[in-house]
């Protein structure tokens, strides 16, 4: 792994992957790719080099399919929901989890245990968050 983390972002809405890359980009980490179908992702996945994965449970598609080629490569995982259940912990214990909404600092922990303290994130930047209600009234 490099010094900085290389993470390929799969979601099914564009701001909110355009947020997390900037909240990536806030904490040191490299957003080196995104897609926002299970198929995209898999078709992408060979086109660039990447550390892991930042994965919207939501996202169009089987996600267990993503999963597998994900682990298959030997890439890390972290998952993205607003409704992990209580036994969601239980079922993958190995991989890191964020509830949305996304903070910078949450994200921050999450990186940092999913690549088990190799890589520590830099204080943030306090960038201002994008609020898709606001860009979409104007």
């Amino acid at each position: 792994m490099s010094a900085r983390p290389r993470l390929f972002i799969v979601g099914r809405e564009l701001l909110a992957v355009e947020n997390m890359e900037l909240l990536l980009d806030d904490i040191g980490v490299a957003a080196v790719g995104r897609a926002f179908s299970v198929a995209e992702a898999i078709d992408r996945l060979g086109e660039v080099k990447i550390d892991g994965a930042i994965v919207d449970l939501d996202v169009r598609g089987r996600v267990v399919e993503l999963v597998g080629a994900l682990v298959k490569a030997g890439k890390r995982m972290i998952f993205v929901s607003d409704r992990f259940g209580p036994r969601f912990a239980e079922q993958f214990p190995d991989i890191a989890c964020l509830e949305k909404p996304v903070s910078e600092d949450a994200l921050r922990t999450v990186v940092a245990k999913a690549f088990d303290g190799t890589y520590r994130p830099v204080a943030g930047k306090r960038r201002k968050k994008i609020n898709p209600a606001a860009v979409l009234r104007n």
